[in-house]
């Protein structure tokens, strides 16, 4: 995935995944791993994009990692505009 993604300490993760869903491993551990930053989200921001969009912004977020139905609703035109060009990988 580092490789996959060309991934290195100088990105920006977010975790807003809960501890106990298994993306969170991958949310919280690979930035870890490779010494970058991890931001986290406010209890409950995971369900709201129009936070989400923001904390991109404000935060720089380089790579986040979306669930499937979250994906298809920031995937839509409108959403897509707000995306700030610091987003590099949304998966």
């Amino acid at each position: 995935m580092i490789e996959a993604f060309d991934l290195n300490h100088s990105d920006k993760f977010v975790q807003k995944a809960p501890i106990t869903f298994d993306p969170s491993v991958w949310e919280i551990y690979l930035p870890l791993s490779l010494g970058a930053q991890l931001v986290l989200t406010k209890p409950g921001g995971e369900r709201d994009s129009s936070y989400l969009i923001k904390l991109i912004a404000h935060e720089a977020i380089t790579v986040i990692q979306f669930v499937p139905s979250l994906l298809r609703a920031f995937a839509r035109p409108a959403e897509a505009l707000f995306f700030p060009p610091t987003l590099r990988e949304a998966t």
